[in-house]
Parts: structure tokens; sequence; C-alpha cells
């Protein structure tokens, strides 16, 4: 993993709100990424749409809602999406844009079809839509953030799809082509995107928990290939220089940090990349 200046936290990011276990739990994950986000604000951009906000437990919306004229979430659940952006402010923002029910990849239904029949030309007909989808009701953003969703659309993939199969990898490198390629569109040019990705969790990688140096953890845990499937990060820039370079502007990895839930621990990184200006 290319190694960069650790983005880091600040208290300035923390809420006082009190949510429950995992709000508190997610406390400096979330004050991550929101510093990545605010820093954003401070180079001019007007604009913010996160991809996955979900129940919003990573992002701290009374800050992002200073800092941005508008912001929009997006997540395929509106009534979470709706009751989280409640827990952290009783009315909403008159800035804060919700899209609910909003599919940012299109193949729920054909993974659900295939896990019932194991038919493999339905296969084929995910590999074609994923290339050809488009995400509807996006508008174009200065800065866009995906937040972890990656990961569990991956994820879901991987267990319907056996690792054996021939086109197992196929469909992930497709998964995360598309999800890349959807981000630089929803982009203005000249925008910031950044992709926020975990990629190990301690299920499998038990030292996280009690590490003291979390960088040789995780390049030996890469060596060994132990990350969740599709998510390595030196593969996820791969994808950004060779698939996606006659866009791509300039391009930074965050050194990782861990994402502590009541659950597990995940390792996580970011991404940030510009779209070049026409």
């Amino acid at each position: 993993m290319t190694e960069y200046e650790f983005v880091g936290s600040s208290d300035e990011f923390v809420s006082n709100s009190n949510q429950g276990s995992t709000w508190d739990s997610c406390r400096e994950h979330r004050a991550i990424i929101t510093k990545l986000m605010g820093d954003s604000a401070t180079q001019g951009k007007k604009s913010l749409c996160v991809f996955g906000a979900g129940p919003c437990n990573d992002i701290e919306l009374l800050i992002l809602s200073g800092l941005f004229e508008k912001v929009t979430l997006v997540d395929n659940d509106s009534k979470t999406l709706r009751a989280g952006v409640e827990r952290q402010q009783p009315g909403g923002f008159a800035n804060v844009e919700l899209l609910g029910d909003v599919d940012l990849f299109g193949i729920t239904d054909l993974l659900s079809q295939y896990q019932r029949s194991g038919d493999d030309s339905l296969l084929d007909s995910l590999l074609s839509k994923i290339a050809s989808y488009e995400v509807p009701q996006l508008a174009t953003y200065d800065c866009v953030v995906s937040t972890c969703i990656l990961s569990q659309l991956l994820n879901e993939a991987s267990k319907v799809i056996d690792e054996s199969h021939s086109q197992f990898v196929d469909v992930l490198q497709a998964i995360r082509l598309r999800h890349i390629q959807t981000m630089f569109s929803a982009l203005a040019p000249g925008g910031q995107g950044i992709l926020i990705s975990d990629f190990v969790s301690s299920d499998s990688l038990p030292e996280l928990l009690q590490t003291k140096n979390l960088g040789q953890t995780l390049k030996d845990a890469i060596a060994n290939k132990n990350f969740l499937h599709g998510c390595n990060p030196a593969a996820i820039t791969s994808t950004f220089q060779t698939d996606c370079g006659s866009q791509l502007g300039s391009l930074r990895v965050s050194n990782p940090w861990l994402w502590k839930l009541p659950e597990r621990t995940y390792a996580c990184f970011a991404i940030e990349f510009k779209k070049k200006a026409e």
C-alpha cells in the first residue's frame, strides 16, 4: 500500500449527540471522514454528495451542512436515511437533500436470481447490467464521497458467487469499476472524489484489536491475501489509474485507520482523487 500522511482526526469534528453504542463507537471513524469532507469545502467545493449515507453514523451533518452550501445524501434505504438525519437534527437541515431508495449498483435482483437458480447465464446478464447501469436521480456535485458501500456490495456478490467460479473475479472487478465510474459521472469537472472503504476486519485479522504497528500489520495481511474480496487498496488504486486514467487529475491514498464497532473492528483507508477540469 502506498503510504501518505495520515489525515488524522480532531475533537473539532466530534458531535456531542448521544445516539447509542453504534454512534459512540464510530466517533473516531466519523471524525476522520468528516474532516476529509470538510477539507474539500475549504478548497472551495460548494456541493457535497455522499453515497451510502445510511444511518449517518459516520458523518457529522451539523458540521457538513455549515461548510457546504448543499449536501445530498444517497442511500437505498430511505427510512434508515431519514432516521439518521433526524437523530442528528430533529426536523432535518434546510440545505440537506435526501435521495432514498436509490440503487447505486442495479444488480441486487440479478444476484438474488442467481443465488436461487445457479444459472450461469445470469452472470453474463449481470456483467452486462453492471457495464451499462446509470444511477437515477443524481446531479453533478463538487465533491462526491463513497462511505464504505463498495465493500458491502462486493461482500454480497462474494457470498452469492463461489470464489472458484470462472467469473467470480470478473464480477468483482466490474462492480468496483462501475462504482468508481459512477463517482466520476457525478463529479463536476475539477471536482473532488473521496472513496472510503474498509478492507479487512478483526474476524480474519484479530491482530487489529491489539496491534501497536497498524501499518505493518496491514502490510502483512495484504501480503498474505487477507483482505475482503475486491477491496485490496492496491487493486482499487490500479482501477483508478488504469481504467479511469483519462478522467483522473490527481490521486492520493491515506494511511489506514481503525473503525471500531461493538461486534468487530475494521481497517479502512481513503482514496482522494480529482476529476480533470474540462
